[in-house]
């Protein structure tokens, strides 16, 4: 064998091994599309500046609707998932920050029945901010289109939601939702730490 062949066929070899290791995190198709994410370019795109543990799911303590789809809950993920994320380890279906919806016609509170996190139309960010309380994030998906969801944490009041377990539904997060054209001022989330 010449020298070029021997760099020829593992050249081939990491391609192959490579997109079949890409194709393993895409997602399933939705209604025949895969969902739309396109991360925003720049490492100001993504911040986390948190020095607490917030993570958990943030539940509406009222409907939230706004272009036909209603608010089921803003995930927030450990610190370790965005330090992942922000290093460029990042899947087409799971963000350290998450928004998730249902469809206004068919919705059912979470943790009803067969709904709950995961059943939903999953948002995930182009564009994220945490910092010192403020909770800022944008991102697009199909078929509901952009969203912007701008909230304060209290941080007194998640210590108390974690120390009780999440039993109160207490809010935590207050903000602003915008959902296409469509805004819904003060958005009330509790925090849940999940099953």
């Amino acid at each position: 064998m010449t020298p070029s062949r021997h760099l020829t066929v593992p050249a081939a070899a990491i391609a192959l091994v490579a997109a079949v290791v890409t194709g393993c995190d895409r997602p399933a198709s939705v209604e025949g599309k895969a969902p739309v994410v396109a991360p925003a370019s720049g490492p100001a795109a993504f911040t986390y500046e948190e020095p607490d543990d917030i993570s958990g799911y943030y539940l509406p303590a009222s409907d939230a609707e706004a272009g036909g789809y209603v608010l089921d809950h803003v995930f927030l993920g450990q610190p370790a998932e965005f330090e992942a994320w922000q290093a460029g380890t990042r899947s087409a279906t799971f963000a350290p920050v998450m928004l998730e919806f249902q469809n206004a016609a068919t919705t059912q509170r979470i943790g009803m029945e067969a709904d709950g996190p995961g059943r939903g139309i999953r948002v995930l960010p182009t564009r994220y901010s945490l910092d010192g309380g403020r909770v800022h994030f944008e991102g697009t998906a199909r078929p509901i289109g952009r969203v912007v969801f701008d909230g304060r944490l209290d941080k007194d009041a998640l210590a108390s939601a974690k120390r009780n377990l999440g039993g109160a539904e207490t809010p935590v997060v207050v903000g602003r939702l915008k959902v296409g054209g469509e805004v819904v001022e003060n958005v009330r989330l509790a925090w849940f730490g999940g099953d």
